[in-house]
């Protein structure tokens, strides 16, 4: 239940930005799904605005196929299935067309900044 407090939780950090407005929606609302069954408010369909829907499947694709300290991401395969089934259903259908069709530029892009943040992380620990 803590881990949920997040979205919300950047709300309020990016609320005290101003000219972030939109970002905060955004950062809000990336766990909202079209069928309703997101949070923090359990937004659904039409009341999602594009960039929150982008945002929501950047974070699942993230979230699948990103290395994390308890687990290795996703295969392209496994991952392209995953997002296959949630399109349309929690996820918005075109943006997750537009994400398969151009999958290996924007995994290859992904790979890339995981990588620069790894090695910064690996810099600052050997920093300290």
């Amino acid at each position: 239940e803590r881990m949920r407090q997040h979205a919300a939780l950047s709300g309020d950090v990016l609320g005290e930005v101003p000219g972030l407005e939109r970002v905060r929606c955004w950062a809000v609302s990336h766990h909202e799904r079209l069928d309703g069954g997101g949070y923090p408010q359990g937004l659904r369909g039409v009341e999602l605005d594009l960039g929150s829907r982008i945002v929501a499947v950047a974070d699942v694709f993230t979230a699948i196929t990103e290395d994390r300290p308890y687990r290795c991401g996703m295969p392209a395969e496994d991952a392209r299935a995953v997002m296959t089934r949630l399109s349309g259903v929690g996820l918005d259908h075109a943006v997750v067309d537009l994400l398969l069709k151009e999958y290996d530029v924007v995994d290859e892009l992904r790979r890339q900044a995981q990588q620069t943040v790894r090695d910064s992380f690996q810099a600052f620990g050997r920093a300290g």
